[in-house]
This record gives C-alpha cells, sequence and structure tokens, in this order.
C-alpha cells in the first residue's frame, strides 16, 4: 500500500514501464503475423496502399534547346550545360533557344 508521494510515483513509473514492455511484446506479435500474412497471401505495396518512401524526383521538362541540335536541351536549372555557354559566348541570347511549344 502506498503511503508517500513518492511511492505512488514509483508505481506509477513501474506500471508505465510494464506498459511500454506489453506493448513492444504485442507490437512484435502483431508485425509477425501481419507479415506472416503478407506473405501466405501474396500482397503488394499496392494492395497494401504502401506508398515508396523514397520518391523520384520527376525529370523537369526541358525548357531550352539548342537550335542546331534538338536533341540537346536544358531545363534552366543548374549548371548551364556547354552548348549555352557556347551559343551565349556566340552573341545569342536564352531567349532564342527557348522551346515554344
Amino acid at each position: 500500500m502506498a503511503n508517500t508521494v513518492e511511492d505512488i510515483d514509483l508505481q506509477i513509473q513501474e506500471l508505465l514501464t510494464k506498459k511500454t514492455d506489453l506493448l513492444n511484446t504485442t507490437r512484435k506479435e502483431a508485425l509477425k503475423r501481419v507479415n506472416e500474412d503478407i506473405e501466405k497471401y501474396s500482397f503488394t505495396a499496392k494492395e497494401l496502399n504502401i506508398k515508396s518512401k523514397s520518391k523520384a524526383k520527376s525529370k523537369s521538362k526541358a525548357v531550352y534547346a539548342n537550335p542546331t541540335d534538338k536533341t540537346q536541351t536544358w531545363t534552366g536549372k543548374g549548371r548551364k550545360p556547354l552548348w549555352i555557354e557556347a551559343y551565349l559566348k556566340a552573341g545569342n541570347t536564352l531567349d532564342s533557344a527557348l522551346i515554344k511549344e
């Protein structure tokens, strides 16, 4: 029987520790059952509504294209490609390399 506030605090701490331990054990058992069912029924990540942790970067759309070689493009982000550098040094402007849709 608790006689002091300190005794009650100690009992509360002990119960919280027991609760945490029980929850951890229960979680591990539940996770094991879930994993067994996933394997048993061959669920896919899509069926389980699991989203990928790594988000693939979507490719930025090209904004500029080399007027003399349309396969050379640039999004306008990051370091300028060499063909842009040469194009600008030749007296051209970025506006003249814009891809027009």
